[in-house]
């Protein structure tokens, strides 16, 4: 199965050991994009990560679903951190 594009999450790691995590919108052709993110006064961010979620893309199908949508619950199974930073 081809890999086209991707989604980029940032997954913000509270001082608890909670987390909030967050996808990045973008237009398609945005090579560059600036973003933000607003993250509820719940307690210290310890590390804030960007995440790259490649998206799954079977062009080989004429079925109008040929990508292949992935759970909430298992969303970020195959995302692989790009960035990590701990406060």
């Amino acid at each position: 199965m081809g890999r086209f594009g991707c989604d980029f999450v940032v997954r913000a790691t509270l001082d608890d050991g909670s987390a909030r995590t967050v996808l990045v919108r973008r237009s398609a052709g945005d090579a560059f994009f600036w973003w933000g993110v607003n993250i509820p006064g719940e307690g210290t961010i310890a590390k804030v990560e960007l995440l790259r979620r490649p998206m799954n893309n079977n062009n080989d199908t004429e079925a109008p679903e040929h990508v292949r949508q992935a759970s909430a619950a298992a969303y970020l199974d195959e995302a692989e951190v790009v960035v990590s930073r701990s406060f």
